[in-house]
Parts: structure tokens; C-alpha cells; sequence
């Protein structure tokens, strides 16, 4: 399931605008910001961490946005990038997709987890 491009026009957002900018002016307008994306989204969390391995071979992993599909049952990952689109940001994308599914989702019931990824800009060449 792809889709062109976000309009996030009702953000009011102008210059320069960093991740954590955007994200706030998103929660701020949350209704308006889950209609955007579609019908059926339900907000499940913002800035949701999750520490993988223990110890000193820890890492913690921070998730942007974790909404949640009420129709198709499924978490939808969202990541927020302010630059053009990089190759490397499928790959964090796909981690957190894995880990969500892995850790959060219930394969009894739910769908698998999806990836959403917001970008500045994008090369098609480089998309493909």
C-alpha cells in the first residue's frame, strides 16, 4: 500500500522545521493528523522506547509515532525524517517494523505491523 505524498498543510508550519517541531505540531493537531493518514487510526504512542538485549549489549529504540489500524488490526509504524529520502531510513524503518511485530503484536489476532516513513523530499531513481 503506497501513497504519493502527506498534506500536512493544517500544521501551519513555516522555515525550518526540525523532527521533534513537526511531531509536536502532529500531536497538537492529532484528529486532523490520523484523518490525513486515513480512516480507522488510532493513536497508541509517541516517542515509544524499547530496550533490546541486556546489559552492556543493550540498545534502546525509539519508535515516532505507533498507531494502531482499528479495521485491519495491524500497528502502523511511523517515521519522521525533515531531510530527503536516504536508502538507510527502510532499513530503521524495517527494525522497527521487526521489533514491533516481534514485541507488541499478537500473531494470533493481529495483521503484521506496517511502516509509514515521512520525508522532505525524495529522487525517484533513488526510491526505486
Amino acid at each position: 500500500m503506497t501513497r504519493d505524498h502527506y498534506v500536512f498543510d493544517h500544521l501551519a508550519l513555516t522555515g525550518p522545521v526540525s523532527e521533534k517541531r513537526l511531531e509536536q505540531a502532529l500531536m497538537d493537531k492529532l484528529q486532523a493528523t490520523l484523518t490525513a493518514f486515513g480512516h480507522g487510526l488510532a493513536f497508541v504512542g509517541r516517542q515509544v522506547r524499547f530496550t533490546l538485549g541486556n546489559g552492556a549489549e543493550s540498545e534502546e529504540l525509539i519508535v515516532d509515532l505507533l498507531l494502531f489500524h482499528l479495521t485491519q488490526l495491524r500497528y502502523a509504524v511511523v517515521e519522521l525524517k525533515v531531510t530527503p529520502f536516504q536508502a538507510g531510513m527502510v532499513g530503521q524503518l524495517g527494525t522497527y517494523v521487526a521489533m514491533v511485530d516481534d514485541l507488541v503484536r499478537d500473531d494470533t489476532i493481529h495483521a503484521p505491523t506496517i511502516g509509514i516513513l515521512l520525508v522532505a523530499g525524495r529522487s525517484e531513481q533513488i526510491v526505486r
